[in-house]
């Protein structure tokens, strides 16, 4: 319905989508509920992100221009990038 494609994944059962620029593969591990929200927690098994959406090795968010989503069906995507140096 949605006319996304999807291709086998490398260590989980459910498919990939073809179209994304990124992918993780995860098993849960374990979930707890708060209030009305459920909080998923899961180990990492594979991760893939496309070579057109990085930048020198690293992700470019710049090219990735991911999709947020924000509350109820409200989702944020035009939005300005700004860096600003982490302290430790």
């Amino acid at each position: 319905m949605s006319g996304l494609s999807w291709f086998s994944s490398e260590r989980v059962d459910p498919p990939r989508v073809k179209e994304a620029k990124a992918w993780i593969e995860c098993e849960m591990t374990e979930q707890k509920q708060h209030g009305d929200h459920v909080a998923i927690f899961a180990e990492v098994l594979a991760a893939e992100i496309r070579d057109e959406v990085t930048t020198a090795g690293e992700v470019d968010v710049e090219k990735l221009k991911p999709m947020f989503h924000a509350i109820k069906e409200e989702f944020i995507t035009d939005f300005k990038i700004t860096k600003h140096k982490r302290y430790d």
